[in-house]
């Protein structure tokens, strides 16, 4: 399902992504929309079958247009309405996000600072974002810290998730514990929420023995 894409473009990689998932299901259909040779008229039944296929390519075209208008803001609406075919309505849609100035580090850190997960959302959508605003920075030679990484995630995450630091039974025969300190060679990967045998939930930042 397409996402309705933010006010502020915040969850414009993935709204795209989804986009091209979408108009790649909807327009698999069979056949040719145009027909290629001399100008010969066409017999009755070339006739019906191109009719036929006109009929399929506007009706996909709709699709693709009904999905855009129905997921993004009024206000890129307005700039991308004129368009005549979904594929330049797409491309314009892209164009107007696209090209815009380059976002600064100290919006991301905001954003980042900024983000939480609704009620009823899905704390993975908003683990990805932070990843890709993470690497964003990174990219900008503004490495986020572990720390304030962690942070992000606790705030971002905090009515969604139960954040502790007591020892968890896995029923193996050995126990682990959450705390950074006690594992050896530790390397941060990306943030997965996990569920625990007794149904809280935690989030996994890191990895180690």
């Amino acid at each position: 399902k397409v996402p309705i894409l933010k006010e502020d473009l915040s969850n414009w990689v993935i709204y795209k992504q989804r986009v091209q998932t979408e108009v790649v299901r909807v327009t698999e259909i069979s056949g040719h929309f145009y027909l290629t040779g001399s100008a010969t008229p066409l017999t009755d039944d070339e006739y019906e079958k191109c009719m036929e296929a006109r009929d399929e390519y506007e009706a996909k075209e709709a699709q693709l247009c009904k999905i855009l208008y129905e997921t993004i803001p009024i206000s890129l609406f307005l700039r991308i309405r004129e368009e005549v075919t979904a594929h330049d309505t797409w491309k314009q849609l892209c164009s107007v996000i696209e090209d815009r100035p380059p976002i600064s580090a100290n919006t991301l850190h905001h954003r980042m600072m900024s983000l939480r997960t609704p009620e009823e959302g899905d704390i993975q959508e908003t683990l990805t974002q932070l990843q890709m605003w993470y690497d964003e920075l990174a990219g900008m030679g503004h490495r986020v810290s572990d720390d304030s990484f962690m942070t992000y995630i606790r705030q971002s995450s905090a009515a969604n998730v139960t954040h502790n630091g007591e020892v968890v039974d896995t029923g193996a025969t050995r126990h682990f514990s959450p705390i950074q300190s006690n594992f050896k060679n530790l390397v941060r990967i990306a943030p997965s929420p996990v569920t625990a045998a007794d149904g809280r939930s935690f989030v996994v930042t890191a990895q180690g023995d």
